[in-house]
């Protein structure tokens, strides 16, 4: 009776603490994959908008392709534009652009196929694969 007691209470323990543990605002939740495996990948801006006033400012990112490799390196279009780092915390993508130039984006959601990033307080970005 006694193990009986502590299984259900294990149990019970691990599956709150890993629903109630949610690093990103929009999930998710768990994921089997690693959040670098999750990132490298050839994504498209599907929604893009401006924080400031609500538009929808998806047409000036048409065409454009980001490719986050497992090696670190950051390509827009093709061509080589910098590196890339998770924040201490996991939390923000940090790319540090070869004419030394840094953005840093909030990862908001953070799926195999589906990427959310939002430069702080400014733009709101929804990528898809390409």
């Amino acid at each position: 009776m006694k193990f009986k007691t502590i299984t259900i209470l294990t149990s019970a323990f691990l599956i709150f603490g890993l629903v109630g543990c949610k690093k990103y605002e929009f999930g998710p939740s768990m994921s089997l994959k690693t959040k670098t495996t999750r990132v490298a990948n050839t994504w498209q801006i599907d929604f893009a908008k401006d924080l400031q006033d609500g538009t929808d400012i998806t047409d000036d990112y048409t065409g454009e392709i980001w490719e986050f490799t497992k090696d670190d390196e950051f390509l827009e279009n093709s061509k080589l534009k910098g590196k890339w780092v998770f924040s201490d915390s996991k939390e923000d993508i940090i790319i540090n652009f070869l004419d030394e130039d840094v953005d840093r984006y909030k990862i908001l959601k953070l799926k195999d196929k589906e990427m959310w990033l939002e430069i702080l307080g400014e733009e709101e970005l929804h990528l898809l694969p390409y």
